[in-house]
């Protein structure tokens, strides 16, 4: 698992990715939040390491840095607590848990069929539907899921619930075995009934029809069909639920939120549903699924009548108000500064942000309240629509060009480009309308460095990447080669960080400096950018799986501060760095040493103001 973040005056986003024989998973959402989950299985091996290494890039292209690895996929799945259950008959059971998914259906093979469907091969997969269900069936006996599959006949039956964090791979792991049974001429119908958010729930129905299972998505709650599918279920759930007490207590009363302070002492105890970094003093917490504000010794200093709620930023914060889930802006008082009219809303990191009005439009707000320039479209995830150095590249409502704001919400000038990277060092990389390379502009629009490379990076330390041809350079301010070729891939950052800048080579990943020179030879699996003296670095794992890699912290001079033994970790924040060992996460101290030993089940991956969220387990 790789990690990834942008952050800077309008973002503090994470996006993760990790590649698993034939599948790319990604894990994405703004720091401190679970955000979300996409996988993908591809035909081959070939095909999913071409789209993950495209993904990277693209990522890299947007601004993203590398900051280390994160987790392993199956865990990263079990990151989406999201949200509560949303039936009364689940509100006792699952208060603590996130969400519940619930599926039953029928198949009925044709006679002696269930012994053929068994010694099937899934496709995508090593295992055949034999194997599969054997192995769900252990996961059941230990506690981890609950299914209920009842074969009488020529009929399989298959009824259950589970948690957010299994039912997504048991979706994958349904689809396999309905697509085995569809190929031997089985009817039948399986539903996934409900798939609960914050907002709202997703329905999916899979029918297996002409040799194939097709999926339908729908979009709306169904209240009738959620209690029939629960009141049918509700037998085997108390018979299974009395048989694996420790299941019963682990949802009832885990996975709760705290802070600690850079030393590990808990300044506020798990007891929160959700938690956020803290901006401005304040962070954004759920208790009981209604946010409102701690201050950094842990009290609630600010509530009000709101359904949801984002960071303060120049003594103002969006919230959404409970009765109508409009958004407007409240002071530090909680007083209303701006009336809730909006769809959404975002911080003022800039003296303007950005609101979504009815219709469907963004528009820039003023801190009075006054709506400026023309309507446009807005991404939030896009890191060239937040300010950079005083300027914001923004969609025309047609999607056909990207024009260039001030914090006032005025054009900054008149030339629009096909696609740009955010500003830094006062340069830009743009790509003309119409064009065919990269060159680089300044603040004013005008160019400086002639449009003439196959990729651009952004600036730092007064160096930026580029590619020609096949070969990746450095350059200066001027557009002057700095540096000899050398080797890069998706693989790698392409954003010099402290005079140290992460490059592939024979035996592994090196480092060269800003003069293209290699200063740390070649012999790490994997490596990020440097922060405050220390680079996260992988080698393999002795031992273990092929493939498995360990991670530690170097330091400019490539000399271990951090002995390679951890599975996971992350760069360095306000001196500490998050650890992973097993399923635990913890921090340790500039030279190495535990801070606080692995002992949550998740971490905000960096301090924030001296203050970090913690899961327990």
């Amino acid at each position: 698992m790789r990690r990834f973040e942008m952050k800077d005056e309008t973002s503090n986003k994470y996006w993760e990715i990790a590649l698993d024989a034939k599948t790319v998973s990604v894990h994405f959402g703004r720091i401190g939040t679970d955000g979300q989950v996409k996988a993908k299985v591809h035909p081959s091996t070939a095909t999913a390491r071409a789209e993950h290494d495209k993904l990277i890039a693209e990522k890299l292209a947007k601004g993203y840095r590398e900051v280390g690895s994160e987790t392993k996929t199956k865990e990263t799945k079990s990151a989406l607590d999201l949200v509560p259950a949303l039936f009364a008959q689940f509100e006792a059971l699952t208060k603590k848990a996130k969400s519940v998914a619930i599926w039953q259906g029928k198949i009925t093979f044709p006679k002696g069929a269930i012994d053929k469907w068994r010694s099937r091969a899934i496709r995508y997969s090593e295992e055949k539907v034999g194997d599969r269900l054997d192995r769900l069936a252990r996961e059941l006996a230990d506690g981890r899921r609950f299914m209920d599959l009842h074969v009488t006949g020529d009929v399989v039956e298959i009824r259950g619930w589970d948690w957010l964090d299994e039912w997504e791979s048991f979706d994958s792991e349904l689809d396999g075995l309905l697509e085995t049974a569809a190929k031997l001429g089985a009817k039948g119908k399986v539903g996934t009934h409900g798939r609960f958010v914050h907002s709202g729930a997703k329905w999916v129905t899979r029918d297996l029809r002409n040799g194939k299972v097709d999926i339908d998505e729908g979009q709306e709650w169904n209240e009738k069909k959620a209690a029939a599918a629960l009141a049918t279920i509700r037998p085997a759930r108390d018979e299974w639920l009395a048989k694996h007490p420790a299941t019963r207590r682990r949802i009832e009363h885990t996975r709760l939120h705290g802070y600690i302070d850079r030393d590990g002492h808990e300044v506020s105890e798990p007891r929160f549903t959700r938690t956020y970094g803290f901006s401005e003093g304040l962070a954004v917490v759920f208790e009981d699924w209604r946010p409102s504000y701690v201050n950094r010794e842990g009290s609630i200093a600010l509530a009000g009548n709101w359904q949801d709620a984002d960071s303060f930023a120049r003594g103002m914060a969006p919230v959404a108000i409970e009765d109508t889930a409009h958004w407007g802006y409240v002071d530090r008082n909680g007083e209303t500064k701006i009336a809730p009219v909006f769809e959404a809303a975002t911080p003022f990191h800039q003296p303007v942000a950005v609101v979504l009005v009815h219709g469907g439009r963004h528009r820039w707000i003023t801190q009075s309240g006054e709506l400026v320039g023309d309507p446009f479209d807005y991404y939030q995830h896009d890191p060239r629509s937040g300010f950079f150095e005083g300027r914001a590249w923004i969609y025309d409502h047609e999607k056909t060009s990207l024009g260039c704001f001030d914090e006032q919400a005025r054009p900054a000038f008149a030339r629009r480009f096909h696609t740009v990277m955010p500003f830094s060092e006062g340069l830009s990389a743009v790509w003309e309308v119409g064009g065919s390379k990269w060159g680089y502009i300044d603040r004013t629009g005008n160019t400086v460095i002639p449009p003439s490379f196959d990729e651009a990076y952004g600036f730092a330390e007064g160096v930026a990447v580029v590619r020609i041809g096949k070969e990746h350079r450095l350059i200066d301010p001027r557009g002057k080669l700095v540096s000899a070729p050398f080797a890069s891939d998706g693989m790698c950052s392409k954003t010099v960080s402290e005079g140290r800048l992460p490059v592939p080579g024979k035996g592994g990943v090196g480092f060269i400096d800003k003069g293209g020179e290699l200063v740390i030879r070649p012999r790490y699996q994997q490596a990020a950018g440097f922060f405050e003296g220390r680079a996260a670095v992988a080698i393999r794992a002795k031992g273990k799986a092929p493939g498995a890699v360990v991670w530690g912290h170097i330091d400019a001079d490539g000399e271990w501060v951090v002995r390679p033994t951890y599975d996971s970790t992350n760069r360095f924040v306000e001196g500490r760095a998050p650890v992973q060992l097993g399923r635990r996460w913890g921090f340790i101290g500039p030279d190495g040493a535990l801070v606080v030993e692995p002992r949550y089940r998740h971490v905000q991956h960096a301090f924030i103001e001296g203050r970090a969220w913690v899961e327990v387990p």
